[in-house]
């Protein structure tokens, strides 16, 4: 599969497929790092299957980060760490504004930042005192 280019008619599948390949480049690289974060739990999901099937260990030797916290990643192996958005805040704070905007048309835009949370599962190694993971 080359990347940007679709395999299957299902999104997620194509994910997991690229991390499965760019698993490969990510271990043939000269500075090999020893993490790495994925844009979304599939792409992860997929990595952690390149790199089992090139022999090696997650998180031994590199440590995979998925974002959404997705169910399914408590069922990978080894089960994968993911940064969770906290969709219920956002959905709500969305439906407020929604409220705010049809009630007054003529309020400005505005930023609103939320906290993502950490879902730590196997799939990470802890950083040696004063190093890095």
């Amino acid at each position: 599969m080359l990347e940007g280019q679709g395999a299957s008619a299902y999104g997620d599948d194509e994910l997991a497929g690229i991390g499965d390949a760019l698993a490969a480049r990510v271990l043939s690289h000269p500075d090999r790092p020893t993490g790495l974060v994925a844009v979304n739990d599939m792409l992860a999901i997929g990595l952690l299957a390149g790199l089992r099937r090139a022999g090696r260990c997650c998180p031994g030797d590199v440590s995979v980060v998925g974002m959404d916290a997705l169910p399914l990643t408590a069922h990978t192996l080894p089960a994968l760490t993911s940064v969770e958005s906290p969709l219920r805040a956002m959905a709500r704070r969305m439906v407020e504004r929604i409220a705010q905007r049809m009630a007054d048309p003529d309020l400005p835009g505005d930023e609103f930042l939320f906290r993502p949370g950490l879902v730590v599962r196997a799939s990470v190694t802890a950083a040696p005192a004063g190093g890095r993971a």
